[in-house]
């Protein structure tokens, strides 16, 4: 999984929103050649270890969530966060988690690109935060 910085971006804000935790900094670090908040650059692209890619968002439903609590995926013709968020929490009402993960990418909620990859996190409390 490949991740584009954008301005304002730290190794731990990168870390904190795939893994919800700091921790996985140095993990991203040593991923990219031991880059650091200093040669970080609005713009670079970054792989994100571990990370599960979903082809299908109905693959979210054979991901251990225990071991990952987000995944990754490439926006499809059709989709919406309604649709995805059906397929992933089976209730589309919860539509604005997805949203709240994305949300500094995400220009016009009405309009995912296709082609765009997007975090899906894949557990949600009961009152519908991630």
């Amino acid at each position: 999984m490949y991740y584009r910085v954008q301005d304002g971006d730290t190794l731990s804000s990168i870390s904190e929103k795939f893994y919800d935790a700091t921790s996985k900094a140095k993990d991203i670090s040593r991923s990219n050649n031991d880059v650091s908040d200093v040669t970080l650059k609005a713009g670079q692209e970054l792989v994100i270890p571990d990370m599960p890619i979903l082809n299908d968002i109905e693959d979210s439903q054979t991901i251990d969530r225990k071991r990952y609590k987000k995944s990754v995926y490439r926006v499809k013709w059709g989709d919406s966060f309604y649709k995805i968020a059906t397929k992933v929490f089976d209730d589309g009402k919860r539509w604005t988690v997805i949203y709240h993960a994305n949300k500094q990418e995400i220009k016009d909620i009405k309009d995912l690109p296709v082609g765009q990859v997007i975090i899906v996190p894949l557990a949600i409390s009961k009152a519908g935060s991630w």
